[in-house]
């Protein structure tokens, strides 16, 4: 699954200028291809690529441990 367009619909108004938005949402897998626009009879495509990378996030609340690992809790008014 390259990734999908949103709205789900494939459609979109356009604004004051004429310009309608549609979004490509990245699916799971990488690759390539081409997304193709048409109306009133005309079409333009354009390709693109999707890369995917694995993301670790590591949250650390910045309290200090004590040697068995445990977290000592923050005092009222205190600040890490």
């Amino acid at each position: 699954n390259l990734g999908s367009v949103l709205p789900s619909s494939g459609t979109a108004l356009t604004d004051n200028f004429g310009v309608a938005l549609l979004k490509l949402q990245p699916g799971n897998t990488g690759g390539a291809g081409t997304v193709t626009a048409r109306s009133l009879g005309e079409s333009a495509a354009i390709n693109f690529a999707v890369g995917i990378a694995d993301l670790t996030l590591e949250v650390n609340n910045g309290l200090n441990k004590d040697a068995a690992g445990n977290v000592i809790p923050l005092k009222a008014g205190g600040s890490t």
